[in-house]
């Protein structure tokens, strides 16, 4: 097989993984279900209070998970379209959250996750 051909292949695959993720809640951490690195999630407040981003602006590919407790250096953190330090991430507390993964061909996917009285999710539908 020539070269060419091998990079399509290969770039063919990795475009069409899934964008599916899970929420681990005793680690407060947002997994990927693959290989995939996390390079952008979306967190919506279903009371419409507030809207988070977090996307990746290295060049170096993202890692599988984003830690909601300690966000990673190289993510970029937003909070109704302003940007904020990582370290002032936080859930509000008892709220519900639709949170959305999309990227390349792959479709959107998304879950939902609920907050206890200091933020941490504690259950996901």
């Amino acid at each position: 097989m020539s070269k060419p051909i091998v990079v399509l292949l290969l770039l063919f695959l990795t475009s069409c993984l899934s964008n599916k993720f899970h929420f681990d809640v005793q680690h407060q951490v947002l997994r990927s279900d693959n290989t995939k690195g996390i390079s952008a999630v979306y967190l919506k407040n279903d009371a419409g209070q507030e809207e988070f981003s977090i996307s990746w602006e290295s060049l170096e590919e993202p890692p599988a998970y984003v830690d909601f407790k300690a966000i990673q250096p190289s993510y970029r953190v937003e909070k109704n379209g302003k940007p904020i330090a990582q370290r002032l991430f936080k859930l509000s507390p008892g709220s519900t959250y639709t949170i959305e993964r999309a990227g390349g061909d792959a479709g959107a996917f998304s879950l939902r996750v609920s907050t206890d009285m200091k933020g941490n999710v504690i259950t996901v539908r």
